[in-house]
């Protein structure tokens, strides 16, 4: 299962799938380091461009000598998505210099265990320093490189949430689920739990009959996550 972390210059967050809006459709940017999952991060790309109506830009990074400078980005012209190929020193100043190139509203990075720290401190900054949305990919054991398959959205009636469902249903209309954690009170802890939940996937503007509704009871929601997340065959 693929997870994303989101955040913005001004809030982080961290959930399957959610991000804020901040600026108007213009395109997406995928920053690519590992060759390894350049075909599960393109078609993930893909969807989210499409589903946004926006122009996909891949940017693949390697590492530069020190001193080397700024790359210049060129855009090579492809039938679905245009690409730059670049070695950098500076890899968090290159991909602010793409954004603001192509005046994306939506940066996609890779993150793993196994990056370095400095990997990760670019992560870190690129979700405070950056006025567009931020998704953070971690792959899990599941190919993506076809399919996304099912997508859970967990929620909490927050705007993340409500921009996360809308994406969701773009991508995977009848194939995603809404999921509300509730804590496990009494008897009608469950009806409390789907009564939030419905009133946050209509907040977003979703018929609740083009997406499934669940929800699991646990005082942890970390848990209620993972024992749905492992119930079905979800890929994002």
């Amino acid at each position: 299962m693929l997870v994303f972390s989101l955040g913005t210059f001004r809030e982080k967050m961290f959930m399957p799938l959610g991000f804020m809006c901040m600026c108007l459709m213009m395109s997406v940017l995928l920053v690519v380091r590992e060759e390894q999952h350049w075909d599960s991060l393109v078609n993930i790309g893909l969807e989210i461009a499409e589903a946004k109506a926006c122009d996909l830009y891949v940017l693949q990074l390697s590492d530069g000598m020190v001193g080397s400078g700024l790359p210049e980005i060129t855009w090579q012209e492809h039938e679905t998505m245009k690409t730059c190929c670049v070695a950098t020193s500076n890899s968090e100043r290159t991909i602010k210099d793409a954004i603001i190139l192509e005046k994306s509203d939506i940066l996609i990075i890779h993150d793993a265990s196994d990056h370095s720290a400095s990997q990760k401190r670019v992560v870190n900054d690129l979700m405070q320093d950056v006025a567009c949305e931020v998704m953070v990919v971690r792959m899990g054991e599941r190919d993506l490189e076809f399919d996304l398959g099912k997508i859970l959205v967990p929620c909490s009636g927050g705007r993340h949430s409500r921009v996360a469902l809308r994406l969701a249903n773009k991508i995977s209309p009848h194939n995603s689920t809404a999921l509300y954690v509730e804590p496990d009170v009494d008897e009608v802890s469950e009806s409390v739990g789907f009564a939030h939940l419905h009133r946050y996937v209509t907040r977003a503007g979703i018929s609740l009959d083009s997406i499934r509704c669940h929800v699991e009871l646990d005082d942890n929601p970390f848990i209620g996550i993972r024992r749905e997340a492992e119930s079905e065959d979800y890929g994002l």
